[in-house]
This record gives structure tokens, C-alpha cells and sequence, in this order.
């Protein structure tokens, strides 16, 4: 990944946290706003400037409101066969078919059940969760994907009603055959951490990060040398060190090139 294409995915990620933040959907049924929100530029621009689908899902009736345009040239499918009440279904069956299973038993669950929780006592808004897995295009091509979502509307006990997430391809990126799901919360300085990390693989030799090697990917990702992380972590360089040795040889990854792929297929960026 070139320094121009990190650009635009970090502008990616802070224009989805904008929008979520904005409050476009001020109450449970306002249609409306939907055609308001997808016809902003800095929607326009996701959707124009990255090869990312868009989508809106309304988790209290259980399907999507609305899929961009562009999944057509992305996987050959028209959007529309996937809103409304009988596209999840068809998400499953077409592009999902084999991982079906493990998506809805245990990754959502897992995800959902966690978040509503947390949003008894925390701003719901306030997390995001990834997720990678493979998705089948129309010509039967089956490639890894990153689903990255935000929460985009609350309802008034602060419960997620609506979510707006991203799908981007990362198959270039992704080394291991690991399904990954993450959820990352925001904390006071805007900087989202990690507070749950899995992984589903056959393969027992997949090591899992620490939090705080987590949290040093991102910042690694992002561009910061090791004595600007220590910094802003309050560690010492040596410590920082440390852990970039530890978390090349836990991921196999010989150069920081390969660490920031690596945080891309996650979407730790």
C-alpha cells in the first residue's frame, strides 16, 4: 500500500466516524434522511474514491435500507436484490454460502450481543467492529473482504438501531486463512482501542496480538516511528522496540511494509 492509497483509507475511516457522529436519523422511521445522507459529498466521495461498497443496515428490522451503487462493478451484483426484508437471506445463500454458518451463530452474536450490552452503560457510537471474511462475486470468485461498521442511529435507550459499514477488498493483503473479527472502542482522545480480538482458523499456528501490540500496529499503520509511539504511549523506546520485534515474529512479517498490509486486512488503519 503506497503512501497516497493509506491517505485516502484513513480519510475513509474519519469521514464514516463523521458521518456516524452527525445524527442524520433523529428519529426511528425518518426515511428521508437516508436519500439526505447518501446524497452528501463526503458519502459521494467513499463511494468515488475508494473501490468500497456502502451500506446501511437497520439492526431492529433486520435487513439493509440501503447498498451503493458500486457493488455492481465491485461484485457483479445489482444492490437492490440485497435490501429489504429478504436480502440478508440472499447474503447468505450467494455471497456468504461458505461461511454462512460461523457468521451468524457466532461472530454476530458474539459482536451484537456485546455492544448492546456495553450500550447500557456507553455511547454506543462509540464502537466500530471489523470483520474479514471471504465473499463470492458473481463470476464465483471468492475473495477476502473487510467489513469494517459503525454505529450510525441510537435509539432513545441508547441501543444501535442503524449501522453504516464499508466492504473493501483486501485479498491482496491477507496472508493467513483466518476469519478475523474485532471490536474497537473510542476512546476520550478519538482514538479507537481494541476491546475484543478473535480469529477462526484451522490453523493452530495463527498468534494472537497483545492489546497493547494491537495498539501499536495502529500506530505503526499510521506512520509514527518508534520514539513518536513511545511518546505517545508513555513507554520507553526500548519497550516500543520490543514489541515491533515481537509482533513482526508473531505475524511472520519481515518489514513494516508488510505490518501496514496486515493492519489493512485486519482494519486496524
Amino acid at each position: 500500500m503506497n503512501t497516497e492509497e493509506k491517505s485516502i483509507f484513513h480519510r475513509m475511516r474519519g469521514l464514516i466516524s463523521d458521518i456516524s457522529d452527525q445524527d442524520f436519523f433523529r428519529t426511528e422511521d425518518q426515511w428521508e434522511d437516508i436519500t439526505a445522507l447518501t446524497g452528501k459529498a463526503e458519502f459521494r466521495f467513499l463511494i468515488g474514491h475508494l473501490p468500497c461498497i456502502v451500506a446501511i443496515f437497520n439492526l431492529q428490522k433486520g435487513y439493509y435500507e440501503f447498498i451503493s451503487d458500486n457493488m455492481r462493478s465491485i461484485l457483479g451484483y445489482d444492490p437492490r436484490r440485497f435490501e429489504g426484508e429478504d436480502g440478508v437471506n440472499l447474503i447468505f445463500e450467494i455471497l456468504m454460502k461458505e461461511d454462512a454458518d460461523v457468521f451468524t451463530s457466532v461472530i454476530m452474536t458474539k459482536i451484537l450481543t456485546y455492544i448492546f450490552e456495553q450500550a447500557a452503560t456507553n455511547n454506543a457510537k462509540d464502537y466500530r467492529f471489523t470483520i474479514c471474511a471471504k465473499l463470492k462475486a458473481s463470476n464465483g470468485l471468492l475473495q477476502w473482504y473487510l467489513m469494517d461498521t459503525n454505529i450510525l442511529q441510537v435509539n432513545q435507550s441508547g441501543q444501535p438501531m442503524r449501522t453504516i459499514f464499508t466492504m473493501i477488498n483486501v485479498d491482496l493483503f491477507k496472508k493467513d486463512d483466518a476469519i478475523y473479527y474485532d471490536i474497537l472502542k473510542r476512546d476520550e482522545n478519538g482514538i479507537y482501542r481494541p476491546v475484543l480480538q478473535k480469529s477462526i482458523s484451522q490453523n493452530t499456528s495463527i498468534k494472537t496480538l497483545t492489546v497493547r501490540e494491537y495498539e501499536i500496529l495502529g500506530l505503526i499503520s499510521k506512520g509514527h516511528t518508534s520514539s513518536q509511539i513511545a511518546d505517545h504511549l508513555f513507554i520507553s523506546l526500548f519497550t516500543v522496540q520490543t514489541h515491533r520485534k515481537n509482533i513482526k515474529r508473531k505475524l511472520k512479517c519481515k518489514s513494516n511494509g508488510e505490518l501496514i498490509n496486515y493492519a489493512l486486512a485486519r482494519g486496524i488503519i
